[in-house]
């Protein structure tokens, strides 16, 4: 029988299900061969050939598949419809050649879906290995061998704690940390609107905002400050308003196109915080149970059998008046045909998620989301109807505008709405009805103050959305990229944002100064266009391999002679504007603020993190992060707040970071109040009220009512806490410090007495169960990961779907059965208290005399000892096994 093979078991599973007995279904587990990671697995001098080895942990597997094709002349390749997918085939080919002899059939089927129908579809019409793919596969590969066994090398020598460098890992680190430096460098400006809450004659509101001042129409930032709001107010409530003109405009929204890669991972991001790489996760799992088409895709277009059945299916669910006349055909956007395909879409429309029983949550989620977006993407348009009214004051002095919208018919906005990154200003409500020249009364004028914000750092949503406007890597490889920064401590991710670590930003900074033209986005697209060239069959991809090492390695040459500290002193020089802005009074931005005499300077510690320190060291040892002060106008590293008691109130960054303080240190008084600020605020957030509120910490909640004793809440070492005499309990949020009650704060203490010391489970039982049959109670306890049943030492949780009020001791016993039968090799679980059978005394003949101890070496001497033996060759790295592209953790696509 023919031997078919494919990349996962969850995949042969399910295709296996349909080609039924007739064939033997397998699985490479992913790639089977890559290169060795070492030098030398690329030869640039010997027209870049590359030496491939089998995997340890595939060896097997290959060895399976060899077996198979013993007792069959046929080998079917049903690896992935892509770029990746017919490298993995490739490989198995050439892998398995010793068993390939002697005629044996080989061939290459792929299908975008698994279904019955795609799969008897591809097994009908095979086809040979698509040799372009392969030299795209190819060249990939030995670009990102030879960036990263190149250059990171010259990182590890050059730049203490750096980790890697990867040809599209490094450029998407760039755009990271140039936002971070911009929203650094950004400073806000002031200005104001003025709102005005306007009546008609028939008594109906509606909220109209200053548009024109003294007859010019107002731009953003001409009220600039609360007197220019203060003389805006009086313009407007000194004088009477009429509507001017009233203009209805229909609106039609459209739907947005079925997923592709990169807009799944977005919306993903958008709608459920998941990440690139638990979103293919996902995805993957989808794909492989037959639920979903193929997951990596540049395509947007839609099969015709597809858009028929999405068709009937709305008709089905809404009615007629949500199909469109005609079907919605959206033009493939994919820059390479060879490697576009259909969209990512449920294979059978009628298969709503309510209909389906996926277990997992996140597949589940992700599988909901996919289907309402392709129904929606066939769906009648949205109308809507939106409105501006033009207020005029009489004397043509002052005018006012008022807008709204309201949905006449809301099409695919009943089953989907695209999310959004930044939210629009679009108002939801109509205005009330009005007509030209009728009398408008006033009846509150508001000014508001606002103030301009730094551009949002990145999510992994708006990072894959630039990546893919730039034309830097491509969808399939976003999720390791990203995943791969986080992995080398340059990006953290904080509240589903990007930040830059220090060792991104010297990389980065490192990078820019002495490989510049290899981080530039124009010089990465260019490249992408080059291999997607390949993948056409109209570029040679060794070709472009000679084209790009010819430059890159003279760019590497020129860096052999640098020295440490050199290279430290550029990247001072280089980031100078951004570490040591210009001070308000005029005076040395270097200059350090706290002895005055040394000068500030870039420097790193022996793990590789940067920080700014003086020259003075070890006398003194003033050190700051990375950031810039926070200067808003004060001198140094201080931020003016305001004044209190006629002290001032400032925000410093100190060596454990950003804190406020009061007052000035003194004679009188060495240490003045002062506060770290808690995790989750920013610097920039910090205003004198939140400011006082935190220097007034510990604050008094009030006595408790059963003992009297004060009970107080407070920012910890630990986090924010409530405290009754000697008992801390943690409290979730920190701005509840501010605010927590008595009841909240007993009920806080309460949970965690109910816990128990150290967070254990309380000693009082939710529910006594009864006696088990072999002695001993059986309990409901409350766990600090839920609750479980107890007898004696054996603890077994409850299932998620049970309460444990509903728990009946028949069904606690068979828990317990259970949890005690995985302890194979000790016996039967007894009861707690139960007595302990003596162990029976070994012999003689199997009892081992311990070691005497040794004494332990002096230290000099163990040195010497050391010294004088052979160190041993470390081993080459083994690349970690994956089947996305840049399987070497050197090495990203």
């Amino acid at each position: 029988m023919p031997v078919v093979v494919v990349e996962s078991p969850a995949k042969a599973k399910t295709i296996n299900k349909y080609l039924g007995p007739d064939y033997t279904v397998l699985a490479s587990y992913g790639h089977v061969r890559d290169l060795p990671a070492k030098d030398g697995s690329v030869d640039p001098d010997s027209d870049f050939a590359m030496q491939w080895e089998v995997d340890p942990d595939s060896r097997k597997h290959v060895r399976a598949i060899a077996e198979a094709l013993k007792s069959d002349d046929h080998l079917i390749l049903a690896t992935d419809p892509d770029r990746e997918g017919e490298a993995i085939s490739w490989h198995l080919r050439e892998a398995l050649a010793p068993s390939l002899k002697g005629g044996k059939k080989v061939e290459r089927v792929a299908f975008n879906a698994i279904t019955k129908s795609a799969i008897t579809e591809a097994m009908a019409h095979p086809r040979e290995i698509d040799a372009a793919l392969v030299d795209a596969y190819l060249a990939r590969r030995a670009l990102d061998y030879l960036v990263g066994f190149t250059l990171s090398p010259v990182l590890w020598r050059k730049l203490p704690g750096a980790k890697s460098a990867g040809r599209v890992q490094s450029v998407c680190l760039r755009l990271v940390v140039e936002r971070e430096m911009e929203i650094e460098a950004f400073r806000a400006r002031e200005y104001w609107t003025v709102g005005a809450l306007m009546a008609t004659p028939r008594g109906q509101t509606f909220t109209a905002r200053l548009a024109r001042l003294a007859g010019k129409v107002l731009r953003k930032f001409d009220i600039a400050d609360a007197t220019a709001a203060e003389m805006a107010v009086a313009a407007i409530t000194s004088r009477a308003f009429r509507v001017d003109a009233v203009e209805a405009k229909p609106v039609a929204r459209y739907p947005a196109p079925p997923f592709m890669t990169s807009t799944l991972q977005q919306e993903a991001s958008r709608k459920f915080g998941m990440g690139a790489k638990a979103c293919m996760s996902a995805a993957q799992r989808l794909y492989e149970a037959g639920h979903i088409t193929y997951m990596r895709t540049d395509g947007i277009d839609m099969a015709p059998e597809a858009i028929t059945a999405a068709r009937a299916e709305i008709g089905r669910r809404f009615g007629a008046a949500y199909v469109p006349d005609a079907p919605r055909i959206y033009k493939n956007k994919a820059k390479n045909a060879q490697e576009a395909h259909e969209c990512i879409r449920p294979t059978d429309m009628q298969a709503a998620p309510d209909r389906l029983r996926i277990a997992d949550a996140d597949q589940r989620r992700l599988y909901e989301l996919i289907w309402q977006r392709s129904i929606a993407s066939q769906m009648q348009a949205a109308r809507l109807e939106r409105t501006t009214a033009e207020i005029l004051s009489t004397d043509g002095e002052v005018g006012l505008r008022a807008s709204g919208q309201v949905v006449l018919f809301d099409g695919f906005l009943k089953l989907y709405e695209e999310g959004r990154d930044d939210e629009g200003d679009e108002d939801a409500a109509r205005l009330p009805q009005m007509t030209a020249g009728e009398s408008i009364e006033r009846r509150a004028v508001t000014p508001e103050q606002h103030f301009t914000e730094p551009p949002p750092r990145y999510t992994e949503a708006t990072l894959v959305k630039r990546m893919e406007e730039l034309g830097i890597g491509r969808p399939s490889t976003y999720a390791s990229i990203l995943s791969t920064l986080v992995e080398r401590d340059y990006v953290r991710k904080e509240k589903n944002r990007l930040i830059p670590e220090d060792k991104g930003r010297l990389v980065t900074a490192f990078l820019a100064n002495y490989f510049r033209r290899y981080v530039e986005y124009d010089f990465t697209a260019d490249l992408e266009g080059e291999l997607d060239d390949v993948s056409a069959g109209t570029r040679g991809y060794r070709d472009v391999l000679a084209r790009f090492w010819r430059d890159f390695s003279a760019a590497v040459g020129e860096t052999s002679e640098l020295r440490i500290g050199e290279v430290l002193t550029t990247i001072d020089e280089v980031l100078a504007p951004h570490l040591y802005p210009p001070r308000a009074d005029g005076g040395d931005p270097r200059a350090c603020p706290s002895c005055g005499a040394g000068r500030l300077s870039l420097r790193t510690a022996r793990s590789g993190s940067a920080f700014i320190g003086c020259s003075g060291y070890p006398e003194c040892r003033f050190t700051r992060p990375l950031s810039p002060p926070s200067g808003d106008g004060a001198a140094g590293d201080e931020r003016l707040l305001g004044h209190d008691d006629g002290q001032p109130v400032t925000l410093r960054a100190g060596r454990f970071g950003p804190y406020v303080q009061k007052g000035e240190a003194s004679a009188e008084v060495p240490k003045p109040p002062r506060a770290s600020l808690p995790k989750g605020w920013t610097p920039a957030s910090v205003t004198l009220e939140r400011a006082l509120a935190l220097l007034a910490l510990p604050r008094l909640v009030g006595p408790h009512p059963e003992d009297g004793t004060p009970i107080e809440a407070g920012i910890g070492r630990f986090g924010p806490y409530v405290k009754h005499g000697a008992v801390y309990a943690n409290i979730p949020d920190a701005e509840e410090v501010f605010t927590i009650g008595m009841n909240r704060a007993i009920e806080v203490l309460a949970q965690k007495a109910a816990r128990g010391p150290r967070g254990g489970a309380s000693a009082a039982p939710l529910r006594d169960l009864g006696p088990h049959p072999e002695g001993g109670a059986v309990q409901v306890m409350a766990g600090r990961y839920g609750p479980y049943v107890k007898w004696g030492k054996v603890n077994a949780t409850l299932p998620k779907d049970t309460a444990p009020e509903a728990i009946a001791l028949d069904e606690a016993l068979a828990l317990i059965a259970a949890k005690a039968g995985k302890g194979a090799g000790k016996g039967r679980t007894k009861a707690a208290g139960a007595a302990k059978p003596k162990a029976a005394p070994k012999s003689k003949a199997a009892a081992k005399p311990k070691a005497a101890a040794k004494p332990k070496a002096p230290a000099k001497a163990k040195a010497a000892a050391t010294a004088k033996a052979a160190p041993k060759p470390k081993a080459a790295a083994k690349p970690r096994k994956t089947t996305a592209a840049g399987s070497d953790p050197l090495i990203e696509d």
